[in-house]
């Protein structure tokens, strides 16, 4: 299996809900701005060489549904590069378990 490799990362900023300055913003297009930002700061990255896009949100509603990865992915011009999205809030863990499992739902 070859080796997996993170060559850049970037983040949006931080915006206020429903009235911030980023409220006329739709969430492909800032990661857009993030994915790019993060590519430009590997000049020398054969963008072509990439293999897969992982897209980190915090919460999948409205525009931000499906997959925001892949809508991400072809934004940038590559639309054969597969893409996931990964929703954090999900990754609840329970702190008193030894392994960390995630908490059950119900309580």
């Amino acid at each position: 299996m070859p080796e997996a490799v993170i060559v850049s990362a970037a983040r949006t900023p931080i915006g206020r809900a429903h009235k911030g300055s980023l409220v006329g913003v739709r969430a492909d297009d800032l990661a857009v701005t993030a994915a790019r930002a993060a590519l430009d700061k590997v000049p020398g990255l054969d963008q072509g060489a990439l293999e897969d896009l992982y897209l980190g949100a915090s919460n999948h509603t409205a525009e931000q549904s499906q997959n925001l990865g892949r809508r991400v992915a072809v934004l940038l011009g590559r639309d054969d590069l597969p893409a996931t999205s990964v929703n954090r809030a999900c990754a609840l863990l329970h702190p008193d378990h030894p392994d960390g499992l995630p908490r059950d739902p119900g309580g």
